[in-house]
Order: C-alpha cells, then structure tokens, then sequence
C-alpha cells in the first residue's frame, strides 16, 4: 500500500514544539525530524539525517522557523531565516548552519556550568522545582560528555551537596541500598542511573 504523501497544508496543521533555550536546539531537530518523518514530509536515509520531500520543501521551512519566535531564542530565529534564504530552505544546509553556530561544544558547557551553578534548593516543598532544574543540567551534561564517569560523579555530587547536609546523608544512604552495594569506599555517585529507573532500581532524582 502507498503511503499518502504530504502535502503543503498538511505541514502547516503538524503541531511542533517551540524551542525556547538554544542549548537545547539539537534536541529540538530531533523531535521536528521524527514528526516529519511520521507525517510522511520527510525520509530518513541511511545516513541518520532526513531528506524532506522536494514538493514541501519550502512549506517546511516556514514551519520550522514559526517554531523559533520566542524572545529567547531570536538570535537562532534570525540565523534560521538567513540560512533558508540563502540555501533556498534547504533542510540540512540549514540544520548544518544553526548547529554549527550554537550548539558547539564550549557554548553547550558554558551552558552546562550556568545551570549547575545556578542550581540552588530552596525547601523539601519546592523540591520538584530543583529536581526540574537538576534534570535540565543532566540533560546537558550527556550531550557533553556522554559517559564520562568522572564528569558523571561531579555532576551528581555537585547536585546532590547542595541538599541540605542531614538530607544529602539520607540520599547517599538510600542511594547504597538500593543499589545494593554497602561498601563506604566504593563511588556512590555512579551506582544508579541519575533520571531513569531501571528495572525494580529507582533513579538518583527518585
């Protein structure tokens, strides 16, 4: 069976998310591509990277440039418009463009060390808040530095000291015994996966 192709209308009522932080504006591509490639604009080749239909090629520009309009990401929306006009809304020699340009490595730790450093926990009432705050940071940090152990052990020691100290002892304890591991010398900071529950073993953020 043919799958239906799609037409310029139909892009235009795709719902996409806004991109409201440039950091994380990769992450962004990926989700725009995947609903690309679910409504039947787009193809992914066997390279990863996503071949939009010629017949909506430039419908899909627009589309994706409609999501870059907030305030705080205008530099990228400007960068975007430049692009598609110069390479005639050619999809990956603009996603080449604007990756190249804000998603660089330093500029993503810059971002990195920003939320980390602002990360400040005020109550056990607005916990959630800094757990949201936290998973923002981690977020970064695997584009970063993917399985860096030593980074990995920074980050949730620098998340987890800023509880205050009474709390901070409880976590490592609980951090142990689910992990089952009581040995004091062995690092606590790696022993369970920082955001994701894995099987019956909750998360650190859990």
């Amino acid at each position: 069976k043919t799958p239906m192709k799609c037409t310029a209308a139909d892009v235009t009522k795709l719902s996409l998310p806004a991109l409201t932080d440039t950091a994380y504006l990769k992450v962004h591509y990926d989700d725009v591509e995947d609903t690309l490639v679910e409504a039947g604009a787009a193809k992914r080749t066997s390279s990863g990277a996503i071949q939009v239909n010629a017949e909506v090629r430039r419908s899909v520009m627009t589309k994706f440039i409609s999501t870059l309009t907030s305030p705080e990401v205008k530099p990228v929306h400007q960068a975007a418009q430049s692009a598609s006009r110069t390479g005639r809304s050619d999809w990956n020699h603009v996603r080449q463009i604007l990756l190249g340009r804000f998603c660089r490595r330093s500029l993503l730790k810059s971002k990195y060390l920003e939320k980390l450093a602002s990360l400040k926990f005020h109550s056990p009432r607005q916990v959630d808040q800094y757990l949201l705050a936290a998973s923002e940071a981690y977020f970064l940090f695997c584009d970063i530095y993917h399985n860096d152990s030593a980074e990995r052990r920074n980050l949730t020691r620098q998340i987890i000291g800023r509880l205050p100290p009474a709390i901070v002892e409880k976590v490592i304890h609980r951090i142990r015994r689910y992990a089952d591991r009581d040995d004091d010398s062995e690092d606590w900071e790696t022993l369970l996966d920082f955001e994701n529950a894995i099987g019956d073993k909750p998360s650190v953020c859990d």
